[in-house]
Order: structure tokens, then C-alpha cells, then sequence
């Protein structure tokens, strides 16, 4: 449905957004600062899974802009998390809090929740 041109486009204003970034993290991480970008990171994922079926397999706009700049974004911070504590920490607790944030219920409506019945 889009062609070349949107995609090179906004596959530049990530590559924009990565390298600001970059330059305003300075390369400096310590290790107080990684559980910082490891929260970052779930967080940008969870809004990522959020927004990815209101993309509608890629079909709308921008909730496919908003999923694929929040996943690059969650494993570019994964990697200044990795900087200074364990993968198996890191992965164990991405993958954990990631769930528990995206199958919990809904603000609106505490009684209804996200995680597919299997009934």
C-alpha cells in the first residue's frame, strides 16, 4: 500500500531520531543509568505491542510509524542497558515486566484484561 518513498522516509527520520539521541546521551552510561534505559526500553516495547493491531497489518499510517519507531527505540536503549548488566538480568526482566504491563487490565476497565482468552 506504500510505496518506496514513505518507507525510505521514515526509516530517515528514525535513523534522525537515533543519532540525536547519541549525540545527547554523550556515550555515557553508568550502571544507575542502565535500569533507567532497561525501563525505557520496556516501556517503548509495550507501546510498540500496543499500537501494533491499530495498525491493521501496516495499513494505517501512523499507528505502523508509532510501532516501528517504539521497537527500534526499546531495542536501542536494550542496548545501553546491556552495557553494564547481565543479559540474562536484562532479558529476564524485559521480558517479564513487558508482559506483566501488557497483559494487565485496562485503566478504564479493571475487570476486562488484554491476554487472549483460551477458552
Amino acid at each position: 500500500m506504500y510505496d518506496r518513498e514513505f518507507w525510505f522516509r521514515a526509516s530517515k527520520y528514525v535513523t534522525v531520531i537515533i543519532c540525536k539521541l547519541k549525540w545527547w546521551l554523550n556515550g555515557k552510561v553508568t550502571n544507575n543509568m542502565s535500569y533507567i534505559y532497561l525501563s525505557g526500553a520496556i516501556l517503548c516495547e509495550v507501546i510498540g505491542t500496543m499500537v501494533l493491531p491499530l495498525s491493521e497489518n501496516f495499513s494505517k499510517p501512523i499507528p505502523s510509524s508509532i510501532s516501528i519507531v517504539a521497537y527500534v527505540l526499546a531495542f536501542y536503549l536494550l542496548t545501553f542497558a546491556l552495557e553494564s548488566i547481565p543479559i540474562a538480568v536484562v532479558y529476564a526482566t524485559w521480558s517479564g515486566l513487558g508482559c506483566l504491563l501488557y497483559t494487565s487490565p485496562s485503566p478504564r476497565d479493571l475487570s476486562t484484561s488484554r491476554m487472549p482468552s483460551s477458552a
